[in-house]
């Protein structure tokens, strides 16, 4: 999944949406 991959400081909102969605499925 997305938030597994290592981000830029530039990906932090993706990073946050995608963190944001595995809550959602658990």
């Amino acid at each position: 999944m997305c938030c597994e991959f290592e981000l830029q400081k530039d990906d932090e909102l993706n990073w946050k949406l995608c963190l944001h969605v595995l809550l959602e499925l658990q």
